[in-house]
């Protein structure tokens, strides 16, 4: 469940994102954690689409980096690999 005040804190930080920006900082509010790819996948478009919006997000400090997970990847010819994978979610200041 997400608190009222970081419902209201997130309507006061909005306007000065763009849409897509936006977009990611929603889908981080509802996901709670999630990697780039699960929030693409929660709003239907490809990474490289995002991609871009997370980077800015965390440049501006709207948005961290809280862990990693790993994937197995499998490519076309059987082999895999583990890839890793950043976990982000919405940065929230701590007061001094």
């Amino acid at each position: 469940m997400v608190h009222p005040n970081s419902n209201e804190a997130l309507r006061v930080i909005q306007p000065e994102l763009s849409k897509r920006e936006a977009m990611v900082l929603d889908a981080l509010r509802a996901l709670g954690k999630a990697t780039m790819h699960e929030v693409a996948d929660s709003l239907g478009v490809g990474v490289n689409t995002i991609s871009g919006r997370f980077t800015a997000l965390v440049r501006i400090g709207k948005i961290k980096v809280s862990g990693r997970k790993h994937y197995t990847h499998e490519y076309e010819d059987g082999t895999t690999r583990k890839v890793p994978r950043s976990i982000f979610e919405i940065n929230i200041p701590t007061a001094a």
